[in-house]
């Protein structure tokens, strides 16, 4: 089995991003289930939108009835609660049309690997339940979308539709937009950041890199609870 590098620009494989948080959980001891490291790899997603602008992930995030999923990770097996003891694989097809069992990984010295290890130090220990709390919060990403009335009315164009058991539309995972992970992430880290602050005594500002005024309106109200990244 050889390991595969699987890069675009600005964006990577969800599986490298996941193989990635595995590696530093097998580095410590630990074991993930599925839903961490679905919760994690979303997260990292996330971070990434909202402090540079920048998707991770080079596939959609699907909001559904029990909270939020990766298609690749669904089909690599990272599912509920199944303990993951190696890292996961794809098949892919080779030139002369054999096809090989890969390793994806992001590539060595990629700067998007700092994105996941500050994840993998604030919130690889967390355990499932915390983290279904904070995707879950009230007006996060899976919140909004999945109460959307755009997606009780059915009118969504984007839906994950390679599952194994059929299920009837009302239950049926709908795509999450950047955009909207965008914002709510930009909002928590400004709020996160602010709170720290000021417990420590310091002057309550925050900076994030491409921010203009337009984008701090949420950030100046009143604090929101929902704009918190606290997992315990």
């Amino acid at each position: 089995m050889t390991l595969l590098s699987r890069n675009r620009p600005l964006m990577f494989s969800a599986l490298a991003v996941a193989n990635h948080f595995l590696k530093l959980a097998a580095d410590q001891g630990v074991t993930l289930a599925g839903s961490q490291l679905q919760a994690l790899v979303y997260i990292a997603h996330g971070l990434r939108l909202g402090m540079v602008g920048e998707p991770l992930l080079d596939e959609p995030v699907f909001a559904g009835p029990e909270g939020i999923s990766i298609a690749a990770l669904n089909i690599a097996g990272a599912l509920g609660e199944r303990p993951l003891l190696q890292r996961l694989t794809e098949v892919i097809r080779l030139k002369n049309g054999l096809l090989d069992e890969c390793i994806p990984v992001l590539a060595e010295g990629e700067s998007a690997s700092v994105t996941l290890d500050h994840v993998w130090q604030r919130f690889g220990h967390s355990s499932t339940e915390a983290l279904r709390r904070l995707i879950g919060k009230t007006g996060a990403p899976w919140h909004s979308t999945w109460h959307s009335v755009e997606r009780l009315r059915g009118s969504y164009a984007i839906t994950l539709t390679h599952t194994w058991d059929p299920m009837p539309e009302s239950e049926r995972p709908v795509a999450i937009a950047n955009t909207t992970i965008r914002a709510w992430f930009r909002a928590a880290v400004i709020k996160d950041q602010k709170l720290r602050a000021s417990e420590e005594g310091l002057e309550q500002t925050a900076r994030i890199g491409q921010l203009k005024p337009e984008h701090l309106r949420q950030a100046d109200s009143e604090w929101d609870a929902s704009y918190t990244l606290t997992a315990i």
